[in-house]
């Protein structure tokens, strides 16, 4: 492609391969062949080297002054003002900078430094653009490298190469490349194509970053801005930082590390995604694919499972709160990590770990199964108004049925633990003693309750200490007892 300007004696043709971005060079081209028809324009041509003459006086007629340079280099020059457009049709780099005026350069990449209301169409090579102000900038469709740094407010648009963009204040970028692109203090809005793209957030202060990108293995990092991101590419990474973010994900397999400031992560695409809680609160949203979620020592999570469901393991000294979903739950718990499961729809699988961990299932209605740790922990287990499965595991366990049935369940392991059993109440509980040495019948395990302050206690031949605590007479045990050797 290329792009046919007017000069002093006849057209001149800018060699610009497949154009800039946004055919800014094409569209000044016809800008200016239709001044020049209509007496409008005033032409001077410079043969580089030398200084660049200041614009002749203008005829009544002439309403704009183009300067077109020609020749080679080196070139280090600012362009008088007068000017308002630039065709540099050079052989080799030049350095140039102007303020309220439009740069048209060819396939030789150069070094523009604008200010005021200015415009670069820089359709070709590598070019290095500096600017200030009130600008637009378009870089070529080739696979230039461009370095581009924007302090103001316009708009950036760089071509398929890899490009570094830093840009602040209130900008636009187009990136259809392997771009760098960093947005600092400001309003920012990116939209990104490439794949491999890197976008940073400002590293202070306060921005608002809004992104949109459809790129594959795209890298966020949000800094300390107030970022929202709309991503449907796959393999992305996203790195929250002391801003908040709120994250729309609909592509494949994209890992997400949280911050610590607030965010919101909402799924909607079908594959598995990481998510790594951080130290601030994090909201998560599912999908149809499955959300794994590793939660972070001190931070909150707020998980609305999708019909994938969610697999989350808390952090030490971490608070969940988790709304049933179409699909079941799957928590496995922390050190001194407690989680709070709402809701009437699919139920929870909740594995206690190392420490004490607590799971509050009592505002839920599905069909729960509690599971204590296998270290010597404490956790505290409390069912729904479902059907709930109580297993105390290793260590000390406590554990409340809920209004509806309840099953709670010993296996012989030998640790001589002391679990509490509260709300043993509705006709259909039943206590589990399995793979015990004989004792008889569960009726002399009945008979040989002890009743105490604090309750019924029965004592396994482990050592294993199993009390009620609502019950008052062994006597009401008698039938709930299912024992096997």
């Amino acid at each position: 492609m290329s792009v046919t300007v007017p000069g002093s004696a006849g057209n001149i043709t800018v060699t610009t391969g497949a154009g800039d971005v946004l055919h800014l060079a094409s569209q000044i081209g016809a800008l200016l062949g239709t001044l020049k028809t209509a007496g409008s324009l005033q032409i001077t041509t410079d043969s580089i080297p030398g200084a660049v003459p200041a614009p002749a006086p203008r005829s009544p007629s002439q309403t704009t002054t183009e300067l077109v340079l020609t020749g080679a280099g080196p070139v280090n020059s600012s362009i008088p003002s007068g000017y308002n457009y630039v065709v540099n049709v050079l052989t080799t780099p030049a350095v140039l900078s102007g303020s309220d005026v439009a740069f048209i350069g060819d396939t030789v990449g150069s070094s523009y430094t604008i200010s005021g209301t200015s415009t670069v169409a820089a359709t070709g090579g590598n070019n290095t653009i500096s600017a200030n102000g009130n600008y637009l900038i378009s870089t070529g469709l080739d696979t230039g490298s461009n370095k581009i740094s924007a302090s103001g407010f316009g708009m950036v648009a760089a071509g398929p190469g890899a490009n570094i963009i830093n840009v602040s204040g209130s900008n636009l970028v187009e990136s259809i490349g392997r771009d760098t692109i960093t947005a600092a203090a400001g309003s920012n809005r990116i939209l990104s194509s490439g794949a491999n793209t890197a976008i940073f957030g400002s590293a202070g202060g306060i921005n608002a970053l809004t992104i949109t990108a459809s790129g594959n293995f795209a890298t966020i990092a949000g800094g300390s801005s107030s970022a929202s991101i709309t991503a449907t590419g796959a393999n992305d990474l996203f790195v929250n930082g002391s801003g908040s973010s709120n994250i729309n994900i609909s592509g494949t397999s994209d890992t997400i590390l949280g911050g610590s400031g607030s965010d919101t992560v909402t799924s909607t695409g079908m594959s598995t995604n990481l998510i790594f809680g951080g130290t601030g609160n994090l909201t998560y949203i599912g999908g149809s694919g499955l959300g794994f979620i590793l939660g972070a020592p001190g931070g909150t999570e707020n998980i609305a499972p999708g019909s994938g469901g969610v697999i989350l393991a808390t952090g030490s000294s971490n608070a969940s709160t988790i709304t049933a979903g179409p699909a079941v739950t799957t928590i496995f718990g922390s050190a001194g990590s407690s989680a709070t499961y709402v809701g009437n729809r699919a139920g929870v699988i909740f594995l206690a770990g190392a420490g004490n961990e607590t799971l509050n299932a009592a505002a839920s209605s599905g069909a729960d199964t509690l599971i204590g740790g296998s270290s010597h922990g404490s956790p505290s287990l409390v069912g729904g108004s479902g059907s709930n499965v109580f297993f105390p595991g290793n260590g000390s366990a406590t554990m409340v049925g809920g209004s509806g049935t309840n099953l709670f369940a010993f296996f012989n392991t030998a640790t001589g633990g002391h679990d509490y059993i509260s709300n043993f109440n509705s006709a259909l509980d039943a206590v589990y003693i399995l793979h015990y040495a004989p004792t008889g019948s569960a009726s002399a395990l009945q008979n040989a309750a002890a009743v105490g302050a604090n309750g019924v206690t029965l004592t396994l031949s482990d050592a294993t200490q199993i009390t009620f605590t609502n019950l008052t007479s062994a006597a009401q045990l008698n039938g709930r007892i299912l024992y096997a050797a």
